[in-house]
């Protein structure tokens, strides 16, 4: 028989063996719950931890890790069963889904997920990658970029940083911004702020990793500050970097996906295994569209469709 024990700040450091630290620090905020299942007729051997996360609705399988004597398919199969069922049983939730990128152990993932009776489709994910010479609609983006207030980084005052925060936190959208805006973190040759009378509308925030750009967030309160900000990194970038410098970023929300296809027509996106169970009953189109946008990381629009 399986007995469950929630994780928490207090115990947390008894499975950081089988939860990687980034989940350990969400799970310490308390943005993902964590709970450890073990045997009870097995001398409470540890079958496997799961990790969860709450998105409108939906329950989102974020990880899990088997015991060190529970990691055969079957057995991970026959746990993860158990844990939608628990879930299920609570009735908070429309169903559950999960996302894999492909890899190594992509092949072995489907498998388990499958034999725990969710449904399996391969589509592209939401992660764009492109080249800098890529960039097409470059006359336009420069042009957007001389007539508005964009500023690097470098040159903006701490103030200015807290009233971005602040305006971010308080759009109804979803956003998918850092609990705090540390800008020492980003690039700040690169990254962008847009300011419309003196008031922050839009922030573009850029880290460089290996040998790659990195978009972590480009949000918008104003039509112009997009394409505005976006040419004021890119005129920089093209000096600092040679023409195949690469950039990856993270699209959410349809019309940020729309500009950067308008823009890089050529950029390249990488495939996603999307795994969904529903735990209401009658599948319907509208349903099925739902999940969609929730699986491409659009819950605010998924959540006003309910």
């Amino acid at each position: 028989m399986y007995k469950d024990e929630l994780i928490h700040v207090g115990n947390l450091i008894n499975f950081n063996a089988f939860i990687p630290e980034n989940y350990r620090a969400q799970i310490r905020k308390k943005e993902l719950a964590a709970i450890a299942t073990y045997d009870g007729t097995s001398q409470d051997a540890l079958v496997g931890v799961s990790v969860t996360a709450v998105h409108a609705g939906w329950l989102e399988l974020v990880w899990l890790a088997m015991g060190e004597d529970y990691r055969q398919d079957m057995q991970a199969a026959d746990y993860l069963r158990y844990v939608l069922r628990r879930e299920k049983r609570t009735g908070q939730y429309v169903g559950a889904f999960c996302e894999l990128h492909e890899g190594e152990d992509t092949r072995m993932h489907r498998d388990i997920l499958t034999l725990a009776g969710m449904e399996i489709k391969t589509a592209k994910n939401n992660i764009y990658e492109l080249a800098l010479s890529e960039v097409e609609h470059t006359d336009m983006l420069f042009a957007a970029a001389n007539n508005a207030d964009c500023r690097f980084f470098s040159e903006i005052a701490e103030d200015l940083f807290e009233l971005a925060e602040e305006k971010i936190y308080e759009d109804e959208r979803v956003v998918p911004m850092p609990t705090y805006l540390d800008s020492e973190e980003y690039s700040q040759e690169l990254s962008v702020m847009a300011l419309e009378d003196g008031v922050p509308v839009g922030v573009l925030l850029l880290s460089e990793a290996k040998d790659y750009l990195s978009i972590e967030l480009c949000y918008s309160a104003s039509v112009k500050a997009m394409p505005a900000m976006i040419g004021t990194a890119l005129k920089k970038a093209r000096k600092l970097y040679p023409p195949d410098k690469r950039v990856m970023m993270s699209i959410v929300g349809r019309r940020a996906a729309e500009l950067i296809e308008k823009l890089v027509p050529r950029a390249v996106r990488g495939e996603i295994t999307e795994a969904v169970l529903w735990f209401e009953a009658g599948k319907t189109k509208k349903k099925a569209q739902i999940v969609q946008k929730l699986l491409r990381g659009n819950a605010y629009e998924a959540y006003m469709d309910r």
